[in-house]
């Protein structure tokens, strides 16, 4: 029966981690996952390009591991438009506060479907502004203009915008940090786990 289903998420435990300041001028953007072509890297960097010739200034993490050949195409792009500097890869990184501490934002452009979006969680529990692709797991956590921003899959210039508004805004960018650490304390933390211990007792 329709009212006998019922949907439970994935969950984290949550840890009340201990928010550093950001003191760093230089907005820091983010990316996490494998360095591979379906995660959307090269997305992300051709939207930077937009912005590096809009003399916006900023710099890019990557966190994670991936295909040696990719890193090199992405590399590449940064150098053509003249932001490499900017650029740091950091490979894997176990401990969430090394990744997420010290990020303005963290953007994920997948260009394939995420089964869940825990990279987007796990920003919201350090109060990191998200904006991710407009597909799968991802919109199921963020909602658009309400606890992050969903840009057209695949689109550097719509991704480049949103970006800019996020730099632009630093009020619209708190208030969407401050939402989405809400909603994942909410949904993704101590009742998702509740409801799935209560339906297995269930049975």
């Amino acid at each position: 029966e329709k009212n006998s289903i019922e949907i439970v998420y994935n969950w984290i435990d949550y840890v009340e981690y201990n928010l550093i300041q950001k003191t760093d001028a230089i907005f820091n953007i983010g990316i996490v996952g494998q360095v591979l072509p379906h995660k959307g890297h090269e997305i992300l960097f051709k939207a930077l390009n937009i912005l590096h010739k809009q003399n916006i200034y900023f710099k890019l993490s990557v966190f994670g591991e991936g295909d040696h050949n990719f890193k090199k195409r992405l590399i590449s792009l940064a150098n053509n438009t003249g932001w490499l500097k900017q650029l740091k890869f950091f490979g894997f990184l176990d401990k969430k506060h090394e990744i997420y501490a010290g990020m303005h934002l963290l953007v994920a452009p997948s260009l394939e479907s995420e089964a869940f979006g825990l990279i987007a969680i796990e920003a919201g529990l350090f109060k990191v502004p998200v904006i991710c692709s407009n597909l799968g797991g991802l919109k199921e956590i963020i909602t658009n203009n309400e606890n992050g921003l969903l840009f057209d899959t695949g689109n550097e210039n719509d991704l480049a915008q949103k970006i800019k508004t996020i730099i632009e805004n630093p009020l619209l960018a708190e208030k969407l940090a401050e939402n989405n650490f809400r909603i994942v304390i909410q949904r993704f933390s101590n009742r998702p786990k509740e409801v799935f211990i209560n339906l297995i007792n269930a049975i």
